[in-house]
């Protein structure tokens, strides 16, 4: 079986505000992945609700319109991308942060983007 390779999208608090005028930070704001490859994702000084639209069509283990949430804590459970998700495919999402109250930036919006 072919070894997967496993992405971390981080979250991260910029209270500096390094980031134009966002006090969160999706890293990296584009995630280019590969069919069957995992994605796990984590978060820093806050905890955070992650949406993803039409994850259904991204990963093995997600329905219609999707919502993951992590604390600081805890990384969230590995997301697999599903063998048959289209080359070239984009799958925006947006993060929400309790520490601030307000979205992660990641290159507006932050994306999957399939290779």
């Amino acid at each position: 079986m072919k070894e997967q390779r496993i992405n971390v999208l981080k979250i991260l608090h910029d209270p500096d505000k390094k980031h134009e005028k966002y006090t969160h930070v999706a890293l990296p704001g584009h995630l280019y992945l590969k069919q069957n490859e995992g994605v796990i994702f984590s978060a820093k000084n806050t905890d955070v609700t992650i949406w993803i639209p039409n994850a259904h069509m991204l990963f093995d283990n997600a329905k219609d319109d999707f919502i993951i949430r992590v604390t600081t804590e805890k990384e969230s459970e590995t997301y697999t991308v599903k063998k048959d998700c289209e080359s070239g495919s984009e799958f925006p999402f947006a993060v929400y942060c309790s520490n601030g109250n307000n979205l992660a930036e990641g290159n507006s919006p932050p994306r999957m983007i399939i290779e």
